[in-house]
């Protein structure tokens, strides 16, 4: 990627595009800052080191353009806990980004959440109460 930086442009629409699709999301675009750090990080895992960052960030992305890119990882975690913490904080974004995600995709019916999820009722209304959720700001009543 380093050879061709005229082709980062096209390679970051065609992998969110890709994305979109893959998580249901409806991001267009990216944000100049965004952007700036794509042009300026060295890419030692090339274009596969590009998808992961970018499905990384896209999942946290609530609107129709990415203004964050989660490029600020750090290399190696110091010790075991601070990997565990990082681990949990990741995976607590992601949990909670899927789960809103679900909830408006379904209008807030839990049932079907559940089983988009996999868990069950109880499972979803325990993470609701978790990530302090309002589930009548989901629901649409006809």
């Amino acid at each position: 990627m380093a050879e061709r930086p005229e082709d980062l442009p096209y390679l970051v629409q065609l992998i969110i595009q890709r994305l979109n699709k893959r998580y249901n999301k409806e991001v267009e675009s990216v944000s100049r800052e965004v952007m700036q750090k794509i042009r300026a990080y060295h890419w030692p895992g090339n274009v596969r080191e590009l998808e992961n960052i970018l499905e990384r960030s896209i999942l946290f992305v609530s609107g129709k353009k990415m203004t964050e890119l989660d490029l600020e990882l750090p290399a190696q975690a110091k010790n075991v806990v601070e990997w565990k913490n990082i681990k949990e904080h990741t995976l607590t974004k992601i949990e909670k980004s899927f789960l809103e995600t679900a909830l408006k995709q379904h209008h807030g019916n839990i049932k079907r959440v559940s089983e988009n999820m996999g868990i069950t009722s109880r499972a979803v209304y325990a993470k609701l109460k978790k990530y302090e959720i309002n589930l009548a700001e989901f629901r649409i009543f006809d």
